[in-house]
């Protein structure tokens, strides 16, 4: 019983968030390029964005003869083979690198999840980057060399720390700028990726809340011709052409969303709800029947049911 309940979460899973390239294999080949970017974040943090289009050519793998993919697959074999070599003359490191995997695997997408990379993933991973980065500069500190005088390496263990501080200190300040609010976010990342439909149905979402409904609609609109298969995007649509006063057009967009996905009760209940704000009770109780037969448990679908059928309708 617990093995095919997990497998029925899983295939679920699997069709709200299909894997990169549609399978398991396309999958590792694609978490390992996108392992490979967040090391490469790390050490020098450029292009680092709230998430990254999923349907980027250049993040998908789908054959591990790629350069990407070789050089990704070697990056992740090769720290990990000196983390496990380094396992008893340098503890410490080894720790580090194994705490960066191990944090890492819960947002790898074995289990998929709706986004595959995002620069928060790496808040709990980057504490082993920064305790190997911390073992280094001690060890370099302390050692001993013929080669090098004791002053030298004193002086080039702070100068690296000072413009290591500096660095990323400078970096923070001119991320911040781009974390002022969540629009600037968005459009940053719409004007980095305007192939990315989910970056500006989220921009979209945010002009929508500040009342800017014509800017909100272009968005979405940029969003449809981009991933017209997403019913999101009309449900969307329809509520702010809604907002606007157009309702006739409201119930195309949230008709096209439903037969997209029969099973969208978001759309069925805003479908409902503009047939009432057009004082069409009669059109509006079949689309809340309808949506209570999807899913009998919805109590808001329930109500609203209720209160039209009060109506004498």
């Amino acid at each position: 019983a617990v093995w095919f309940i997990f497998k029925k979460s899983m295939v679920d899973l699997i069709a709200a968030y299909p894997y990169p390239g549609g399978n398991i294999y396309t999958n590792l080949l694609t978490m390992s390029r996108v392992v490979s970017i967040y090391i490469f974040w790390l050490i020098l943090p450029i292009n680092i964005h709230a998430t990254l289009p999923e349907n980027n050519p250049a993040l998908t793998l789908y054959t591990i003869f790629k350069p990407e993919a070789i050089f990704s697959i070697a990056l992740i074999i090769f720290v990990l083979a000196l983390a496990f070599i380094m396992r008893k003359k340098a503890k410490e490191i080894s720790f580090a690198v194994f705490w960066f995997f191990i944090m890492l695997f819960p947002v790898s997408n074995i289990i998929p999840i709706s986004c595959i990379i995002a620069c928060r993933y790496l808040y709990v991973p980057m504490v082993g980057f920064s305790i190997a980065a911390s073992v280094v500069l001690f060890r370099l500190y302390n050692l001993k060399s013929r080669l090098f005088p004791r002053s030298f390496l004193i002086k080039l263990v702070r100068d690296t720390i000072i413009i290591v501080l500096i660095f990323y200190s400078i970096f923070t300040a001119i991320r911040n700028l781009a974390w002022k609010n969540n629009i600037m976010l968005w459009q940053e990342l719409v004007e980095y990726s305007p192939m990315n439909a989910v970056a500006h149905i989220n921009l979209g979402n945010q002009l929508n809340k500040i009342g800017l409904l014509d800017r909100a609609i272009i968005e979405y609109k940029i969003a449809e011709r981009l991933n017209p298969g997403f019913p999101e995007v009309y449900n969307l649509l329809g509520l702010t052409v809604g907002e606007e006063g157009h309702y006739e057009e409201a119930i195309k967009y949230f008709e096209k969303a439903i037969s997209i996905d029969n099973k969208y009760l978001r759309a069925y209940d805003n479908l409902a709800v503009t047939y009432t704000r057009m004082n069409k009770y009669g059109q509006a109780k079949k689309v809340w029947e309808k949506a209570l037969q999807i899913n009998p448990n919805n109590s808001e679908v329930r109500k609203n049911l209720q209160k039209v059928t009060q109506l004498g309708v």
